[in-house]
C-alpha cells in the first residue's frame, strides 16, 4: 500500500552496535566522525581517508569495533574505530552509493548502476590492492539503495530508474567459489548470483528501503522522491 507523507529518509538504527551511545557519520568534507551521544557534543574520533564526499558509513554486523565506509571517490574502506588507518579496502572505478553487508559478502551499488560483490575475506590495502569487485547485475541507472533481508535471502534494490527490484541470494556463495574463467563468462549478467523475484515501477526515484521484521515474516518499505512511503507485500 501507499501512505501519503512526506518521507525523504527512512532510519535505521539497528547499524550501531547494541546498548551503545555511539554513533558513526559521513559527509561531504571526506571524513567519517565518531560521537558518543552520552559524553560528549564533539566527535571522539576522526577517520580521514576518502579523496571525496563519503556518502555511507556503517557499523560492521560481526565486529563491535568495526565499520565500513564508501565514497565518490569510489572506495569502501574499512576501519577500526581504536585506530585511525583503514585496516583494509578496495576502489571501485565508480563512486559507490550504497551498500550492504552479510557475514563475509559484501554487496554495493554504483553511480552507473552495477551492482556489485565483494568478498571481504579477500580485501587488502584500498592504496594498493587492485579491485576485486565482481558485478552480479546492472540495474541500469544510479543505485541510490539496496539492504539484505533480514535472514539474507534476498536483497532489495531501487534507485534512479523509478524500480524496486528484490532478488534471491542463494548462489552467492556458490560464485566466490567460481573459476577466473566462470567468473568473465558471468559477468554482467543478473542469473550468476541473484533471481529476480519482484520488480515495482513508481513514478519517481526510489529513494530508500528498508526491511521490516515481524513474528509471521518480514515486509519491504520504500521511500521516493514523489514524497510517498511505500510498504510491499511480505515475504517468508
Amino acid at each position: 500500500g501507499i501512505i501519503n507523507v512526506t518521507v525523504l529518509r527512512l532510519v535505521d538504527s539497528t547499524s550501531a552496535p547494541k546498548s551503545s551511545s555511539q554513533l558513526l557519520s559521513s559527509s561531504y568534507d571526506h571524513k567519517i566522525l565518531l560521537w558518543d551521544l552520552a559524553a560528549s557534543a564533539a566527535p571522539i574520533g576522526n577517520y580521514l581517508s576518502h579523496t571525496n564526499y563519503a556518502n555511507q558509513v556503517r557499523w560492521s554486523k560481526t565486529d563491535p569495533n568495526a565499520f565500513i565506509s564508501t565514497g565518490k571517490d569510489g572506495y569502501m574502506i574499512f576501519w577500526d574505530k581504536r585506530g585511525s588507518k583503514p585496516s583494509g579496502g578496495l576502489r571501485h572505478s565508480d563512486e559507490v552509493s550504497c551498500f550492504d553487508t552479510h557475514s563475509h559478502h559484501l554487496i554495493f551499488g554504483s553511480s552507473s548502476g552495477e551492482v556489485g560483490h565483494v568478498d571481504m575475506r579477500k580485501v587488502g590495502n584500498p592504496k594498493t590492492t587492485a579491485s576485486h569487485t565482481r558485478p552480479v547485475l546492472s540495474y541500469e541507472a544510479r543505485v541510490c539503495s539496496l539492504e539484505f533481508s533480514p535472514d539474507a535471502s534476498r536483497i532489495a534494490v531501487g534507485g534512479e530508474n523509478s524500480q524496486l527490484h528484490v532478488y534471491t541470494t542463494e548462489k552467492l556463495d556458490a560464485c566466490d567459489s567460481a573459476t577466473k574463467r566462470q567468473r568473465k563468462k558471468q559477468r554482467g549478467t543478473s542469473s550468476a548470483a541473484m533471481t529476480m523475484q519482484m520488480r515495482s515501477v513508481f513514478g519517481d526515484f526510489v529513494r530508500e528501503i528498508k526491511w521490516i521484521s515481524s513474528i509471521k515474516g518480514f515486509s519491504l518499505a520504500s521511500t521516493s522522491l514523489d514524497r510517498k512511503l511505500r510498504l510491499h507485500r511480505k515475504f517468508s
